[in-house]
């Protein structure tokens, strides 16, 4: 899952050992918040358009994953309640792809019924 910050981070990495203890914990809850936006974003999919889960991806094929969500619930006869459970979100740190990508791991329920 490729979920994306509400803010561009920079472009130029800072060697760890010049993070700020502060920054480093600011970096870890955006990371998480974005997770949190996702997962939140899909379970309410229904009720917003899929707004809300369109802005927190920033992968090509997770946009247009969710652009199919939308679709779906768009023509879909009736209504769904979506509800998220999450257990934790544990930040794994960045990732060795790109700088600005970083690693978790979810334990989380996204569950619908229909309405």
């Amino acid at each position: 899952m490729a979920c994306s910050a509400r803010f561009s981070p920079p472009t130029d990495a800072v060697p760890e050992q010049d993070v700020h203890p502060t920054a480093a914990a600011l970096t870890v809850l955006s990371v998480r918040q974005a997770v949190v936006n996702f997962l939140d974003g899909y379970a309410h999919s229904d009720h917003d358009d899929a707004r809300l889960l369109e802005r927190s991806v920033a992968l090509p094929p997770l946009q247009e994953w969710a652009r199919w969500v939308r679709v779906q619930n768009a023509n879909r006869d009736g209504t769904i309640r979506g509800r998220v459970t999450i257990g934790n979100v544990q930040f794994q740190g960045p990732s060795v792809a790109s700088t600005d990508q970083f690693l978790t791991q979810v334990d989380a329920t996204v569950h619908f019924v229909a309405a």
